[in-house]
Parts: C-alpha cells; structure tokens; sequence
C-alpha cells in the first residue's frame, strides 16, 4: 500500500496505524554488492536508515605497527524532525562498539 492512499483513507489528518507505527528505522545493505560506502536515502514513516558498505580489508596502525583488519562503513540517515543528530551519534557509538567487542551484546 503506497503512502498516497494511507494519506486519503486517513481524510488527510494525521494517524498511526498498526501498519506504520514499529517503522521507526530501516537498513541498507550494498556492501553485498561490493559497494564501499553510500548515504542511503529515509523513506517514511521510517525516522532512520543504516547504511552498510561491504567488508574491506586494510592495514591500521596497532604499537606503531602495521596489521591487517576487517572495517565496513556505517551511514547513519537522521530525519532530524524525529531524532535528533547527537541521538544518532550515540547510537551509532552503540553500533561500533557491539561489532567490536560482540560480548557487550550479552550484557
């Protein structure tokens, strides 16, 4: 069901329905495709969209020594009507720090 007729069955005022009211975020994986790193683009109701880019292999500093490690890109799209940036910010935090140390995710 497009949003155009959600809009017209509501007589045009505002409402949430049990059809759009869980849509807060959504994810984009292109890293599937090869894709490094995009800005994926919100679509409503949803407040955010996760951009994922594909796994690539490089050298970072560890001691002043080169090692070899796994990164992906994460986009964070805010519609800053709904979240504030700095939220983002945090949760994007939250992200990184559960694909580093998968762990935290059983505290």
């Amino acid at each position: 069901m497009q949003l155009d007729s959600r809009a017209a069955g509501a007589g045009g005022q505002s409402f949430i329905s049990a059809e759009n009211c869980f849509n807060a975020a959504a994810i984009s994986n292109l890293g599937m495709f090869g894709v490094e790193t995009f800005a994926a683009i919100i679509n409503p109701p949803q407040a955010t969209i996760l951009a994922v880019g594909a796994a690539v292999e490089r050298f970072i500093p560890v001691n002043k020594q080169p090692v070899l490690a796994t990164q992906i890109s994460l986009t964070l799209s805010c519609d800053h009507r709904a979240v504030d940036g700095a939220v983002g910010a945090k949760l994007l935090q939250a992200i990184r720090q559960c694909l580093e140390d998968p762990a935290l995710m059983l505290l």
